[in-house]
């Protein structure tokens, strides 16, 4: 457990003040404890790093195959909700074919 907390925290550091982090999140809390040690992440999990690392915007990516779009679209409400919770400042949007995002020049969102 030690060890996990001290990789959440060189990951956090990593990521600090990131205008944009793309990270797996494939899995909701209640399929992430039959899936530990997959090599995948939990919504609750990542919504809380990012939030850790004040990033600016969150895209979830490595969608599980068998999700379908209602699914998707339930994660991304539930680590918005999260956010809300929590208090934070974060962009939270489910990466998809297609979608754009382009930095912005100046330091803003």
């Amino acid at each position: 457990a030690a060890y996990a907390r001290a990789q959440d925290q060189r990951l956090i550091q990593f990521i600090q003040d990131a205008r944009v982090l793309i990270i797996d999140a494939q899995y909701d809390a209640t399929e992430y404890p039959s899936h530990v040690g997959w090599g995948h992440s939990c919504v609750d999990d990542v919504v809380d790093l990012a939030l850790g690392g004040r990033v600016k915007n969150l895209f979830l990516f490595h969608h599980d195959p068998d999700h379908d779009d209602d699914q998707i679209s339930r994660m991304v409400a539930h680590a918005r909700e999260l956010v809300t919770a929590r208090r934070g400042d974060l962009r939270v949007e489910a990466a998809r074919e297609g979608l754009e995002y382009v930095l912005p020049l100046a330091d803003n969102r």
